[in-house]
């Protein structure tokens, strides 16, 4: 049986550190993965970053409408997470 594996995180204002958090999930040997990132209404680049990920439709991402704190975006990430194992990523 290939267990999915969700990897969650929440983030705000830290689209310059994006790629670099994205791209070493995408480097796992492992492939039954997913990545939900929640924006926690950003003021940076951090949605445009985000968004040149979205075709790699194991990335999911998600966004609120106003700041809520990362606890809030974590459970956003999570109630979006289809895996049978999570892990945060913070």
């Amino acid at each position: 049986m290939d267990l999915k594996f969700s990897v969650i995180t929440a983030n705000y204002n830290n689209g310059k550190f994006l790629p670099e958090l994205i791209e070493s999930i995408k480097k796992q040997t492992y492939g039954n993965w997913e990545l939900i990132i929640t924006d926690d209404f950003s003021t940076d680049e951090s949605l445009a970053v985000l968004a040149s990920y979205t075709e790699d439709k194991r990335i999911k991402v998600c966004a609120h409408n106003k700041n809520e704190g990362a606890a809030a975006a974590f459970a956003s990430s999570l109630e979006n997470a289809e895996g049978d194992i999570i892990g945060m990523l913070g």
